[in-house]
C-alpha cells in the first residue's frame, strides 16, 4: 500500500504504529515527547474531552509533513473513538501514561453503555440490580461491604480499625 492510499479503503484497521515509526525516524531525540502528547490526546478523548484530545493529537500531526500523511491522519482520527487505548499502546508512550489510559478505560467501560439499539427479536433487560458494594478502608485496607446503594459522597467508619473516612463523590465504580 502506498503512503497516500487510505487504510480504511484498503480494509485495514488504522494503526498508530505507522505514526510511531514516522516520529521515531524524524524526531528520535524528541520521540517520547510526541508519543506522550499523542497518548495524552487519546486519554483526553477517551474521557470525553474530545476537543482537548484532538488538539493534542493535532500538535503531533503538525510536526510531521503532510505529504503522504493527510489520508492516514484522517483515517486515524475517524477510528479514534473506541480505539484510544490501542492507539496509545501502539505509539509506545511512557508506561505511566499507558497506566493512566488503562485506568480510564476501566472506569469508562464500567460507567458507560454502547448506546447501540437492541438487536431485533431479542428480549431486553431494562433494570439492572447490583448485589452490594465493596471497597477497602483507606486506613487498614479491610474490605468493607454491605452497602446496597451508591456510597459515594458519604462518610463511614471501619468496623475493624474504627477510623472514619469519606467516600469521594467521584470515586471510580468498577463492575467486576
Amino acid at each position: 500500500m502506498n503512503a497516500t492510499t487510505s487504510s480504511a479503503a484498503a480494509g485495514a484497521e488504522p494503526s498508530a504504529g505507522r505514526l510511531q515509526r514516522e516520529i521515531m525516524t524524524r524526531y528520535p531525540d524528541n520521540f517520547m515527547l510526541y508519543a506522550d502528547m499523542f497518548a495524552m490526546g487519546c486519554l483526553q478523548h477517551l474521557q470525553g474531552e474530545h476537543k482537548a484530545g484532538l488538539k493534542l493529537i493535532d500538535q503531533v500531526r503538525r510536526a510531521l509533513p503532510t505529504t503522504g500523511n493527510k489520508t492516514y491522519f484522517a483515517d486515524l482520527l475517524e477510528a479514534l473513538a473506541g480505539n484510544e487505548l490501542r492507539f496509545a499502546s501502539e505509539i509506545q508512550a511512557h508506561s505511566e501514561i499507558n497506566d493512566l489510559l488503562e485506568r480510564a478505560q476501566r472506569q469508562h467501560s464500567s460507567l458507560t453503555y454502547t448506546g447501540r439499539p437492541a438487536p431485533t427479536g431479542l428480549a431486553q433487560v431494562t433494570e439492572v440490580h447490583t448485589r452490594g458494594v465493596q471497597f477497602d478502608c483507606p486506613h487498614c485496607r479491610t474490605q468493607i461491604g454491605g452497602w446496597q446503594a451508591d456510597p459515594r459522597g458519604r462518610e463511614d467508619t471501619c468496623d475493624r480499625c474504627h477510623q472514619q473516612f469519606y467516600i469521594a463523590p467521584d470515586a471510580t465504580v468498577i463492575f467486576d
